[in-house]
C-alpha cells in the first residue's frame, strides 16, 4: 500500500473511531494485527476490556468497518 493511501486509511480510522464491544459496552478498543502462517497480515479489532476480537481483514480500515458494521 502506498505512503499516501495508508496515511488517508489512517485518517479515516482516527476520524470514525470504534463502536462500543457489543459484549461488555468497554470503550477501550484497539487495532491489531497478527501474522498468517503463509505471510501477511490479518487484521482485526481487539477488546481491551473482555478481550472480544472483531473478525479479521486484509486492512485496518476494513477490520474498523466490520467492528462498527456489525448486527
Amino acid at each position: 500500500m502506498s505512503e499516501a493511501i495508508e496515511k488517508a486509511a489512517e485518517a479515516q480510522i482516527k476520524s470514525e473511531g470504534f463502536k462500543v464491544c457489543p459484549f461488555c459496552g468497554g470503550t477501550d478498543q484497539v487495532l491489531s494485527n497478527e501474522l498468517r502462517f503463509m505471510g501477511g497480515l490479518d487484521h482485526y479489532v481487539l477488546c481491551n476490556d473482555c478481550f472480544a476480537q472483531g473478525g479479521k481483514s486484509v486492512t485496518r480500515l476494513m477490520a474498523l468497518a466490520a467492528w462498527n458494521d456489525r448486527s
